[in-house]
């Protein structure tokens, strides 16, 4: 029943499937999968996968505004594919942000 559905809502995401997604997701419904097979299968559909927008130093000053000297640091060495928030500990401060 839960591969049924999963398979279904993965098919309303994409609406159109070529035959590599297809195949892909008939090898993904296998419970008998190692990690390592999971994982090869995932990697595939990295490519569908939209990041999201980085927030500019000015937006994420004006989310942390209470805080008068925020050091933002460079986010270009992150994976915006594989993250869904952005964060970092600010070591001078022993403060996480969010």
């Amino acid at each position: 029943f839960i591969q049924s559905e999963t398979y279904n809502d993965i098919n309303e995401i994409f609406g159109h499937i070529d035959d590599d997604i297809e195949e892909s997701l008939k090898v993904l419904m296998n419970i008998r999968l190692s990690n390592k097979e999971i994982e090869a299968i995932l990697n595939k559909f990295l490519e569908y996968v939209v990041p999201f927008e980085l927030p500019s130093p000015q937006k994420l000053q004006k989310v942390f505004k209470k805080v008068k000297k925020i050091k933002i640091p460079q986010f270009e060495e992150y994976d915006l594919k594989v993250s869904s928030f952005v964060g970092w500990n600010e070591l001078a401060s022993n403060r996480k942000y969010i």
